[in-house]
This record gives C-alpha cells, structure tokens and sequence, in this order.
C-alpha cells in the first residue's frame, strides 16, 4: 500500500494554477479557533499575489456561515466521525476575472440533470462493455509503463496541474494506487490514480484518499471502464480505518461526474476556477482555469 503523505501548511504556492492551497491543522470548534483562522487567511488573501487561495479546514458547521461572511465556503465533505458535527471546509478566495460565474451556472445545471436522470449501474452492467480490456494495479511502475502513461497525458492535454513526466510518474506509486487499463494490444488506453494522504489535525491523523488523476482515449467505454477502474482501488482503501475517500472532478466533463454517481459517490459542492488544465482540443482563447465538482463516498461521515 502506498504511503501517506501529510498535507501543507502554512500553504503553498502552485505555480501551474496561481494558487496557494493548505490544510488548517487545527480543529475549528470554538470563536477562539476561528478568531485564528482569519488572522492567518486574511493576510494570504491580500498579500500572496496569487489570484486563487484554497484552504481546507475541519470545522464545526455551526461556523460556516460566519467564515463566509470573508471567503467563500465552496465544498463540505463530512467528517463526523472523526469530530462530531465537524466537516472539511473548502474556504476560498478567488481574484477578479478569475472564475466565470456563467459557466459554473451551466455546469451546476446539466449536474443537476445528469442527477435527476441518473441510474446507478451494477458492477455486472460495468464488466460487460469492458470485458476485452485488462485492469492492471501498479505498487511499481517501469519506465515502459511510466512513459505510455505520459505519452497519453501528453496527448489529451496541453496544460495539466501537476508535471506528468516520465520521470515524474514512476515515483507516483510511493503516495498513490495507480490502475491503467489495457486493451487486447496491450496499449494503456486509461489511467486511474488515487493519491494518499494525511491531515494533522490536533494530533489526529485524518487519511484522505483522493481520486485525482483520471485520463481515457476517445475510443475507450469510459463510462463504464473508469468506475471500474474506481473500484479496483476502493478494493484497497476498505482495508484502512475510517478512510475519507473524495474527487474534486472537473465540471466540464460529465463523464466524470457520471464516474462519480456510479461508484456511489455524493455531490458536496463546486470550486470555481480551481486549478489550470487545457485539452489539446480545446481552443486557446478558453479560460484555462477549470471548475471542480467536489464528490464525497459516504462512509460514516453522517451524510
């Protein structure tokens, strides 16, 4: 199983998206918490120069209307278990132009369609149309493996938030469950990625699993072979205590969200303009700041 990595704070500036993104390490349950809290956010939001500030936090939810008084509160993710009545906030600032408020308007639209109309398929109505592909899971990866993977990152996409070399990817089994997708000549025709990772909150160890790296040919069943793929890794997290298991999927593309409610996962919110990413396809004039639908898998985070 891979290692967990602890998450940062105070945050950290990510280049490729003009952001900066931490993880609160205090529990916020109390005004004093709070009080500190915004000591520490409000100087990022004025003084960083970044256009976007991303910060996770565990936070009582009776504080939430109070923290959007100065930022928004984007996403929640449940994290009752762990601390009662407690969940983990998205609070963000974005800078003027950032976000498209009409596009995320659009996107919230056809998700709330696709919801409406969604039926949960079962895993037997996935294997079907994915039965001449083969799943592999990889602790190692061999550069012949780490370089189709970025030959097929290299051509679906002209930007991407984080660097998908070769070199890069044969390191990324030591923090993430990693399944790639072959078809009968073995080309890797998909990749799925699950990082793992530890937030420090009061002494408290929070494990959090996110999926976040998911690319598929055109001519792949995508609808059914990527929440496939999803629950080769979930077959792995079950054996870990109380996982958060979570996606912050881009709002452009349905077949994500469609991933999402397949594998049983519940919409807790949107982040505008999160994190930069271009399609080969895509026009050049296009924003290259990409909304993010914020999904969670219920567990016993009461909701």
């Amino acid at each position: 199983m891979p290692s967990s990595k602890r998450l940062p704070w105070p945050p950290v500036y990510d280049q490729r998206s003009d952001r900066l993104r931490g993880f609160y390490p205090k529990l916020i349950a109390s005004n004093a918490r709070l009080s500190d809290l915004m000591k520490e956010l409000q100087p990022l939001k004025e003084d960083s120069g970044a256009s976007r500030v991303s910060v996770r936090a565990v936070v009582h939810r009776g504080f939430l209307p109070l923290i959007n008084h100065h930022f928004s509160v984007e996403a929640e993710i449940p994290a009752g278990h762990f601390f009662d009545g407690c969940s983990i906030a998205y609070i963000a600032w974005n800078g003027e132009g950032r976000a498209d408020l009409e596009s995320v308007a659009r996107q919230k639209e056809k998700l709330a369609r696709l919801q409406t109309d969604f039926h949960r398929p079962s895993r037997r109505q996935l294997i079907q149309p994915t039965e001449d592909y083969t799943l592999l899971e990889h602790p190692t990866i061999s550069n012949e493996i780490a370089e189709r993977i970025a030959r097929l990152f290299a051509q679906s996409f002209r930007s991407y938030p984080q660097d998908m070399s070769t070199e890069n990817i044969r390191h990324m089994p030591e923090d993430h469950f990693i399944v790639t997708a072959h078809d009968p000549s073995y080309a890797v025709d998909a990749v799925f990625m699950a990082e793992c990772t530890i937030a420090d909150i009061d002494g408290k160890w929070l494990p959090l699993f996110e999926f976040n790296h998911v690319v598929a040919t055109n001519q792949t069943p995508h609808q059914a072979l990527i929440p496939l793929m999803a629950y080769k890794i979930l077959e792995h997290i079950a054996h870990s205590e109380n996982p958060i298991i979570f996606a912050e999927a881009r709002a452009d593309t349905l077949a994500l969200q469609a991933a999402c409610l397949a594998v049983g996962m519940r919409h807790c919110g949107t982040m505008l303009a999160s994190f930069q990413l271009q399609d080969l396809a895509e026009q050049k004039s296009v924003s290259p700041y990409k909304n993010a639908h914020v999904w969670h898998l219920p567990g016993d985070g009461h909701g």
